[in-house]
């Protein structure tokens, strides 16, 4: 595999027999449970205090978000024997510690880019028995972390500002993604929190009424055994469940993020553009919405222009005048407000005075298509006779409107 392949893959890629780019050979028999305390680097570290994630026994989840986070420091050797004694179900001191659970979680064993959040490696010593792999060799890795679990475990749903590969060592993990394009359906923490990057929804049982979105996200799941590793791509959602006494590394390696805001001058630019592209994908998503739930209403509507006038004639609110426009094709809908313009001009004057901010918006659309025949705006807008420039500037500000829900919502749900 080319390290092309790692860096511009868009989706998660399962990596069959990995863990031999990692760990050479002759140590990597040894990363189990019966013989990990026998390696040298492991022994070097006995006395070494190390943060350690822990949770109540009664509970599945290691959770990530800033309030429930929990841990304890102690020192790796210490850990070592627990996580040995859970394996030959012998006693430990540990287990007796407030019905917790402990997890070697994210402890770095290089630190290749020293930040804010991680000054220096925690087991320096280990890195000795692991290497990078080819494949990011020539990528600007940020992090190596080391991963060991005594009992079955979940991290929280969120996401990472790096490039990702998760190689199982010993046990097996379950790794269920999701797209960054599924964000709102996430329902992700407020950005101003330092648990902006997780996700409020506990996805093994999810509240619908809380979250009722949810379902709509696609999911993605892998099974990582013994010997194979997953790319986790920058800003996927992942969640991860952990066997019993899995012992994993895992790679990070800077994405997109990094170059965005290298430039501070230029983060203002590139927010704007961002905002400008999801409020324009967040109206595209509305319109097409409106005209697809028109559709599926239960009622039979008409399929040409002229049984959709009579339609429009025969019902007597605006809003069932509107789901009958609605509902019709493109082509169809173009020459309805051609017939309603020039043979039923107080009807199409009606139409417009009173249109919904939905209408008005699926109407400009309509009316900013290539498609359009270049007389039909001149014909539409001369049947409005003396209230054109009233219903052109009504036209206008409810457009606004429709743009500026669509702004609202995108806020709402993405950045709280």
């Amino acid at each position: 595999m080319s390290s092309s392949d790692v860096s511009l893959s868009g989706d998660p890629v399962y990596l069959r027999g990995f863990s031999t780019q990692c760990v050479a050979p002759a140590q990597l028999t040894k990363f189990t449970p019966e013989s990990v305390h026998s390696l040298e680097s492991v022994a070097s570290h006995r006395d070494t205090v190390v943060d350690i994630a822990c949770k109540d026994r009664s509970s599945g989840c290691y959770h990530g978000n800033e309030k429930a986070r929990q841990s304890v420091q102690i020192k790796f050797g210490d850990f070592i024997d627990y996580y040995q004694a859970a394996f030959r179900k012998q006693s430990h001191w540990l287990q007796e510690v407030d019905d917790l659970d402990f997890y070697l979680a994210q402890c770095p064993i290089a630190v290749l880019k020293p930040d804010s959040t991680c000054s220096k490696a925690s087991l320096p010593a280990i890195m000795k028995d692991f290497r990078l792999p080819g494949c990011i060799q020539d990528k600007p890795v940020s992090q190596v972390n080391l991963w060991m679990t005594a009992q079955p475990g979940r991290t929280t749903l969120h996401y990472d500002a790096y490039h990702n590969i998760l190689a199982v060592l010993y046990g097996k993990k379950t790794v269920t993604l999701y797209s960054p394009s599924d964000t709102a359906k996430l329902y992700p923490f407020r950005v101003h929190t330092k648990s902006a990057n997780h996700s409020q929804v506990d996805i093994i049982e999810p509240d619908l009424k809380v979250h009722p979105r949810f379902p709509e996200a696609s999911t993605h799941r892998f099974e990582v055994t013994a010997g194979d590793a997953i790319v986790i791509p920058e800003g996927w959602w992942h969640q991860v469940e952990s066997d019993a006494f899995t012992i994993a590394v895992n790679y990070w390696w800077d994405g997109e993020r990094e170059k965005l805001v290298a430039d501070k001058r230029m983060v203002p630019y590139y927010a704007r553009i961002m905002m400008e592209e999801l409020v324009k994908q967040q109206c595209d998503s509305q319109l097409f919405a409106l005209c697809s739930s028109s559709k599926t209403v239960d009622i039979s509507y008409p399929i040409d222009e002229g049984s959709a006038i009579e339609a429009i004639i025969a019902e007597e609110t605006q809003f069932a005048r509107e789901q009958v426009l609605l509902s019709l094709d493109n082509i169809v809908f173009m020459k309805t407000q051609r017939l309603l313009a020039t043979n039923h001009t107080a009807v199409w004057r009606e139409l417009l005075s009173n249109a919904s901010v939905e209408l008005v918006a699926v109407l400009t659309k309509c009316w900013e298509g290539d498609d359009v025949e270049p007389d039909l705006l001149e014909v539409l807008f001369d049947a409005l006779g003396e209230e054109v420039e009233p219903i052109k500037e009504q036209l206008l500000t409810k457009q606004t409107q429709f743009r500026q829900n669509c702004a609202t919502e995108v806020c709402r749900t993405l950045f709280g």
